[in-house]
């Protein structure tokens, strides 16, 4: 009963007998056709062997008969070779009467002959009648269905008889051990049971289930060894996704939910339990801050291109209770070689962060719009033990001061001296060296050159504190103080102006009196003489120069009185003329003074 269960329970046992009585039933086919074919022929050659045996037999007992018109001998032959088998008519006759005949002629497979009966007399072949017989082909098809099914039952007896036979032998011999080896590793647990495979069989002999049992013996052992080392690796895996800070959330290769560690339960609101099978798009509705916009999820972009994204730093979470998270967060592909298997995303509360960040923003820019008033630049100056200067902070008046970008300095702090006038260049580095090395605030009034070659005064102020490695940070700022420059020497020059005008007044009224004498007598001396003298022209001479002078004392006076002198139209041409003589006096014998008036 359990040899007949197990038998109907084995598939590759059917199949195998299935297989081996069709190409049986083929094979028998096959044969019976061959010998059906070859039984045929014998038929035939049999029928063929019967007429020519009737022709050689036969034929002159009847041609004798025939010609002494013994009907009666003629009937009892006729007879004779109707009973040879198959035979089904036999007749006897000439051209006038038919002599005798037996039989019926059946169906349509027949075959006929007909013989020519001759007589030999006087030595001379007589033609004397005719005899025909027909044999009938029905009993050899009968006899040959009759073969066919004989065959075939027999070959069919044979063939359930060794079908089950193979068939019982099969499952002997291999389906059941095959059923066992299946059993075994559909409810053998490699790791909880250490138990071997072995099969319910005699001999000693080694074949290929043997084989088949050892490995998987061996198999079953490396993969129990390979389960508890996955085991082990998912545990401390699933431990270390637990213990970390950050938010890990794993999807499958459509977007749905297989795990979230702690930290993303309690930042999406949602249970591991609870999201599974979810989507992403479902447990983690992220927006813009500043645009309270939706953000596209980063699941599609990761799993459509492979690529690793990262969100901007404006990104919020809603969780599911409606509490808002500044996040900072990335979203990885998980491969497989070439094969996407899903997604893991990686994010962390960066909410405090965010509020300080923009705390900073908001001073930033409160100190760029209180710096931006400020007449000159604020800013934070470095130096390293090395020597290395840079500028940490500048406020944007740098580029009013030294029409440089801020950009510009921090990438080449040295293009601040490049504009440095060249008489200060060496003045400014010391001074700061002074400063770092005394500890002492930095206060340096010096010059800058333009592009346009203007030359700039600039001042700056600043006090140093040391910062960690051994680098000294200067806060400060410096501004432009050409106008108050330029306003002291004003001052200078009028300051010198002023005593120069009462040292100018005081001389100029001295000389006045000088000339007052000087012109007194020259009046009085050009009355005393002739006109047409050489004295009147002298001292028409010493009046004109006087009376030049008397203007120039009047100039004088007024410069130093502060009045500016008064507009008049002169004569070029006639003043130098006038000056001639005075010019030529001055000139050396090797100037010839030339005027072209």
């Amino acid at each position: 009963m359990i040899l007949g269960t197990s038998l109907r329970k084995s598939p590759i046992a059917h199949r195998f007998i299935y297989y081996t009585v069709v190409f049986s039933l083929f094979i028998t086919i096959i044969s019976t056709a061959i010998q059906l074919y070859r039984d045929y022929n014998a038929e035939l050659k049999r029928i063929h062997s019967e007429l020519e045996q009737i022709e050689d037999v036969h034929l002159p007992s009847l041609s004798a008969a025939l010609w002494a018109s013994n009907t009666q001998l003629l009937q009892t032959s006729i007879e004779g070779i109707l009973q040879i088998r198959d035979i089904q008519y036999v007749e006897v006759r000439d051209e006038e009467r038919l002599w005798a005949h037996a039989g019926d002629v059946k169906g349509r497979n027949n075959i006929q002959r007909v013989y020519a009966m001759d007589y030999l007399y006087r030595n001379r072949d007589i033609d004397i009648g005719k005899l025909m017989v027909n044999v009938s082909l029905d009993g050899v098809h009968q006899r040959l269905y009759d073969k066919v099914w004989e065959i075939l039952v027999s070959n069919a007896v044979k063939i359930a008889l060794v079908a089950i036979f193979i068939y019982i032998l099969f499952y002997q011999l291999v389906a059941r051990h095959l059923s066992a080896i299946a059993m075994f590793s559909e409810n053998h647990d490699p790791v909880l049971n250490n138990a071997l495979l072995t099969l319910d069989r005699s001999g000693k002999i080694k074949d290929e289930l043997d084989a088949v049992v050892s490995s998987i013996n061996d198999m079953h052992t490396r993969l129990g060894e390979q389960i508890l080392i996955a085991n082990q690796q998912r545990h401390y895996l699933s431990q270390t996704l637990n213990s970390i800070g950050d938010a890990v959330i794993t999807t499958d290769n459509k977007g749905n939910v297989l795990s979230l560690n702690p930290v993303a339960e309690q930042l999406t609101g949602w249970t591991s339990e609870e999201a599974k099978a979810q989507s992403l798009k479902t447990i983690f509705p992220i927006v813009d801050a500043s645009t309270r916009e939706s953000i596209e999820n980063p699941v599609e972009k990761v799993l459509t291109t492979g690529k690793t994204i990262y969100l901007n730093n404006h990104t919020t979470l809603i969780s599911k209770s409606g509490k808002e998270y500044q996040i900072a967060d990335s979203a990885a592909p998980i491969r497989s070689e070439d094969k996407i298997l899903g997604m893991v995303l990686v994010f962390n509360d960066v909410t405090e962060q965010y509020k300080i960040r923009r705390e900073l923003d908001d001073s930033i820019s409160l100190l760029k719009k209180v710096t931006a008033r400020v007449p000159g630049m604020v800013y934070q100056f470095e130096l390293d033990a090395d020597g290395n200067m840079s500028f940490p902070y500048m406020s944007d008046a740098v580029n009013q001061l030294y029409h440089l970008s801020v950009e510009e300095i921090k990438e080449d702090v040295n293009r601040i001296f490049s504009v440095t006038h060249p008489d200060d260049v060496q003045k400014l580095n010391d001074s700061i060296f002074e400063s770092a090395r005394n500890f002492s605030p930095w206060k340096l009034e010096y010059r800058i050159c333009d592009k346009d070659g203007k030359v700039r005064w600039l001042y700056g102020d600043s006090v140093p504190e040391k910062v960690a490695d051994g680098k000294i940070l200067w806060h400060g700022f410096v501004t432009d103080i050409t106008e108050k420059k330029e306003a002291e020497e004003r001052l200078r020059r009028t300051q010198k102006m002023d005593a120069l005008g009462k040292l100018t007044g005081g001389i100029a009224h001295d000389y006045n009196n000088m000339l007052g004498v000087v012109l007194g007598y020259s009046d009085l001396l050009i009355n005393t003489v002739d006109a047409q003298s050489k004295e009147y022209k002298y001292i028409e001479q010493i009046r004109h120069a006087g009376e030049r002078g008397a203007k120039l004392t009047k100039k004088l006076l007024a410069f130093s009185k502060g009045k500016s002198s008064d507009e008049e139209i002169l004569n070029v041409n006639a003043l130098i003329a006038e000056e001639r003589h005075m010019l030529e006096r001055t000139l050396t014998a090797r100037i010839t003074l030339n005027l072209k008036l």
